[in-house]
């Protein structure tokens, strides 16, 4: 039986925390049977997503299309809005140890997916990487050999102990209990508006910010704004860093958590009067150069954490102290195209306080970006 042992990063998600879970929206009709197809076949190169963790491994599994798929029919219109996907997300819990589901729900205007993945799986990357061949496999018109085209050029590669041999030794990391009365805020900002604000901070004070730290400057002062007594003094921002381009063994193939986490601390006073332009800069200068042995002291950093059970460190960020900007808008969202072209919404439904999520959509709104709080607290 095949395996794979977890890497230090994984483990932070081996409680099932964050599952990473979207809903895709489809007006016109697809094709039901050709996904369930290409699930099928995509289920051998990318034999983790379909296996089960269990005791710091990830076991391969034989394919079962019940075990992955569960449908339903429902006799309304979809709309998408925040009470009708409210009721629908969420709703399908993974099997302790299962990685991934897919739910589709078939309207009378339309389709919706809800592909579900456990975070231990992979990250926010892996999953589109994921969905995005599932759609090229999905369509009729696809590539000539598109499965042979497939394994050949686009296998993903699974090894996550490449850079340092590390085994696990399973123990119970705390889940975080999500609260009852969480909320969402949309912030619409246009790239245009970012643009002209990156040249302005060049020509003001000399320096080189890029657009997501603009956004992630938003966030932090936004998120004091609307809870100036929720923070204490101090603030952390944490930013989820892809080091797939950075480090030479993982690639752009490398399915998994490709991840560092970025913390940067910010005093909450000075943030009710700083400006989104000195916050951008502040948050450009804390960022950590990439390089594979910087990778390995943070692995190795993990590793001390682990061996000494530290759980409030092994947490992505701590929602009572600050929030986590993840931005996905490089991520092909909006290019899921499974026969009957590109999704008409494709909307965040993973719960988390204090999260938030950076999307490229003009799906919903005719904004270039958008800046979904999922779940501030207000």
């Amino acid at each position: 039986m095949k395996k794979i042992p977890v890497s230090q990063i994984d483990t932070l998600f081996t409680n099932g925390s964050y599952p990473i879970e979207f809903l895709i929206y489809y007006r016109n009709p697809i094709d039901i049977d050709n996904i369930k197809t290409a699930l099928k076949y995509l289920s051998t190169p990318f034999w983790p997503l379909f296996g089960e963790y269990r005791d710091g491994s990830i076991y391969a599994k034989t394919y079962s299309e019940t075990d992955v798929i569960s449908e339903a029919t429902i006799d309304t219109d979809f709309s998408a809005d925040r009470q009708c996907f409210a009721e629908i997300g969420n709703s399908v819990e993974l099997v302790s140890g299962k990685l991934f589901h897919l739910r589709i729900l078939r309207y009378t205007n339309g389709t919706v997916l809800i592909p579900k993945m456990n975070h231990l799986a992979g990250d926010g990357y892996s999953y589109f990487y994921f969905l995005y061949q599932l759609a090229v496999m999905s369509r009729t018109n696809a590539l000539p050999l598109k499965k042979q085209f497939i394994r050949a050029v686009l296998a993903p590669r699974h090894n996550r102990t490449v850079l340092r041999d590390f085994q696990f030794d399973p123990f119970e990391i705390p889940v975080e209990k999500q609260p009852d009365n969480l909320v969402i805020k949309f912030k619409h900002i246009a790239k245009s508006a970012v643009r002209d604000q990156i040249k302005a901070i060049a020509a003001d004070q000399n320096a080189r910010v890029s657009s997501n730290d603009i956004l992630a400057a938003t966030v932090v002062k936004t998120s004091v704004e609307l809870q100036s007594n929720s923070f204490g003094t101090t603030i952390n921002l944490t930013i989820p860093m892809d080091v797939r381009n950075r480090i030479k063994p993982y690639g752009t193939k490398y399915f998994g958590n490709g991840l560092m986490f970025h913390k940067v601390s910010f005093a909450t006073g000075d943030l009710q009067h700083a400006t989104i332009d000195d916050i951008a800069v502040r948050i450009r200068k804390s960022m950590p150069d990439i390089s594979q042995n910087q990778y390995l002291e943070y692995l190795m950093q993990l590793e001390t954490w682990i061996t000494n059970k530290q759980f409030a460190d092994l947490k992505p960020y701590d929602p009572s102290t600050g929030c986590l900007v993840t931005n996905i808008s490089k991520l092909p969202t909006n290019k899921l195209d499974f026969g009957s072209g590109n999704p008409d919404a494709v909307i965040p439904i993973t719960v988390g306080k204090n999260s938030v999520a950076i999307m490229a959509t003009k799906m919903i709104t005719c904004c270039d970006w958008c800046i979904d709080w999922r779940c501030l607290i207000l």
